[in-house]
């Protein structure tokens, strides 16, 4: 059986948008970014915490991890 490098796998991650879960799967090397974008967010309106903690929007998923996209509520 002909196994791929892991880098060439796509990566499996526990995406949480406000009360939304769901399994996702991303092209290897996919980073926060490109999970929040798929979810119609942008850097500006959300914040990431990837397995429990805070993440820049360059931050590569890995195989497994959680990641849960927090939106920022503007007001005064």
């Amino acid at each position: 059986m002909l196994s791929l490098p892991s880098f060439c796998m796509p990566v499996s991650v526990k995406l949480i948008v406000g009360k939304k879960t769901l399994r996702k799967s991303f092209a290897a090397g996919a980073t926060v970014a490109d999970a929040a974008s798929e979810a119609g967010l942008n850097s500006e309106t959300f914040i990431s915490m990837l397995n429990g903690e805070v993440a820049h929007p360059k931050e590569r998923l890995r195989n497994g991890d959680e990641l849960e996209l927090v939106r920022i509520i503007y007001g005064g």
